[in-house]
């Protein structure tokens, strides 16, 4: 499965659900993403699965978010965010964004 197929299973009603966020989160915000090592996870659902990931952000990659933060199955916070470097919207964990 590409990463096309993927960004379509993000459900219309999570690209509809776009309000004010929590916790210094605010829709329209840019934010940057920090990382020490690797990559920060770019996926399709608010949860870690390796099965969800579709796309990789690195250490300063710049995302503008699209959503409220949303507690995952794992009880990390997600937010969606918009990512020009992959071209699509996808959630990521929130905690590394500043």
């Amino acid at each position: 499965m590409d990463n096309m197929e993927n960004m379509d299973k993000l459900k219309n009603e999570e690209l509809e659900n776009i309000s004010s966020g929590a916790a210094g989160i605010t829709n329209g915000e840019w934010k940057t993403v920090c990382v020490e090592n690797g990559f920060l996870a770019f996926r399709t659902v608010p949860d870690n699965d390796e099965y969800n990931i579709i796309g990789k952000l690195y250490n300063g990659d710049q995302v503008q978010i699209c959503g409220t933060e949303k507690t995952g199955k794992d009880g990390n916070k997600y937010v969606l965010v918009l990512a020009p470097t992959i071209g699509g919207r996808g959630y990521v964990n929130a905690a590394f964004l500043a």
